[in-house]
């Protein structure tokens, strides 16, 4: 979350900072689309793809068209983004991990738009709130478990950072831990000196959206709709093949919103 503002028709907006996922291979038209959506209101100096994500920055107020976004598996809210050299020695290394729960997190913020998405995702869970620990006067307390993310060299395993991060949080926050029925992930990533802390706005990878029966066959969703929307400039047999398909125009209505 970086806490910034955008221009939305004159008026300074609130905006947040969303990381999504995507298949590998397909960072540049997950940006493209997110782009085409989202216009003008979209920080494209605070874009980044990097290997198998997307990092953008829209108005708050926008946020629910990302669940839209048809080349996307997973949308998380990003609450922090640091850089930080982590010690040689596990035990320090862990313990700086820990020492991250009191940095200049922006949970009140991050839960404002992860309580928008989750009324959408999951309507079932009409009671989730942004917890008592934000909101003056709030009594939603949230259960919770903790992710870790990391790839690079590390004195410490994703495990170990997992456990100690979440373990924090609970001694912190005091929240219900709870890693098969939880209400919130709060996940951390860790990409060598790169350090974000997010919510995890999906529960599930948006793929699912079109499959109605899973086969050995199946094609993810989010492959499928880069498949018949872009053009294949580098295998024309495939694209023409597929063009030629009598399931073609249907996918086209289907996916391509």
């Amino acid at each position: 979350m970086d806490g910034e503002t955008s221009q939305l028709d004159g008026i300074r907006q609130p905006t947040c900072r969303i990381y999504a996922t995507v298949p590998s291979g397909f960072e540049f038209a997950a940006k493209d689309e997110a782009h085409e959506r989202f216009g003008k209101d979209m920080d494209t100096a605070a874009t980044h793809t990097e290997r198998g994500a997307l990092r953008f920055s829209i108005p708050i107020s926008r946020v629910a068209e990302t669940v839209k976004l048809r080349a996307v598996d997973h949308l998380y809210v990003v609450m922090l983004e640091t850089k930080k050299t982590f010690s040689a020695t596990k035990e320090e290394a862990l313990k700086e991990t820990r020492e991250m729960v009191g940095e200049n997190i922006n949970w009140k913020e991050g839960f404002a738009v992860w309580k928008i998405l989750s009324h959408i995702l999951t309507p079932e869970k009409s009671a989730v709130d942004v917890p008592s620990n934000f909101m003056e006067g709030g009594e939603y307390v949230p259960a919770f478990r903790a992710t870790c993310y990391r790839s690079g060299k590390h004195s410490f395993s994703s495990q170990e950072a997992m456990a100690e991060f979440g373990g924090q949080l609970h001694t912190t926050f005091n929240w219900t831990v709870n890693l098969k029925n939880y209400d919130v992930d709060v996940v951390l990533i860790i990409d060598d000196d790169r350090v974000s802390v997010c919510l995890a706005l999906t529960n599930e990878p948006l793929f699912r959206r079109n499959i109605t029966f899973f086969g050995p066959t199946t094609l993810r969703a989010t492959i499928a709709y880069r498949s018949v929307c872009v053009p294949f400039a580098t295998s024309s047999l495939s694209y023409a093949f597929i063009k030629r398909t009598s399931w073609c125009t249907r996918i086209r209505e289907k996916l391509c919103l």
